[in-house]
């Protein structure tokens, strides 16, 4: 479930969204590894860089779910962890679902991979399962029509965001989600 709604099989702008959480520094090389339930884990890079990549993109996932539990456009960890337009698209999306009076239930888990980086940019792919589904507030029924339907699923969720790198920081400024067909992240 992206935070701009869109019809199944298509390719959207995203704002990230996320659970409140610290991540430690991930000290591990990059793999995926599967447990019996149907969600698979990533073990954090042990490249700095990377590690700083990868927590910049899930912080900012994080502050966009949390953001659109309440919903608030001007949550303080939005201008942390996204600049530009997915900070746009993120206080657009959380306005309009705080103007319709619906909420993010659920959560998601990242499966991230950096797949570039230069000085100042780095693109991340993700294949995520998401259990997050947009109620109404009041009465926290389901709002008909969302994308991948309201069961959580791999609902083929699969993200490249574009990072830029102002002093120091990492912070998503671009992405896309594709919605259609699933996903599993790599083994």
């Amino acid at each position: 479930m992206g935070a701009v709604l869109a019809a199944c099989g298509t390719t959207t702008a995203i704002s990230p969204r996320l659970t409140p959480t610290v991540h430690p520094t991930p000290t591990a090389t990059a793999t995926t590894t599967t447990s019996a339930s149907p969600i698979a884990t990533a073990t954090p890079s042990s490249d700095p860089v990377d590690a700083a990549i990868i927590n910049a993109y899930e912080q900012g996932q994080e502050a966009v779910e949390a953001a659109a539990a309440v919903p608030n456009p001007n949550y303080p960890a939005l201008a942390t962890w996204l600049t530009g337009s997915a900070l746009a698209q993120a206080r657009s999306t959380l306005q309009t679902l705080a103007e319709q009076g619906e909420i993010y239930t659920g959560s998601q888990q990242f499966h991230p991979m950096v797949i570039s980086v230069s000085a100042t940019t780095a693109t991340v792919s993700d294949c995520l399962y998401s259990t997050i589904v947009v109620v109404y507030q009041t009465n926290h029924q389901p709002v008909p029509g969302q994308p991948g339907g309201t069961q959580p699923e791999w609902d083929q969720v699969t993200m490249t965001m574009t990072l830029a790198n102002p002093p120091g920081t990492w912070q998503q400024s671009f992405g896309t989600e594709d919605f259609g067909s699933s996903c599993r992240p790599a083994s």
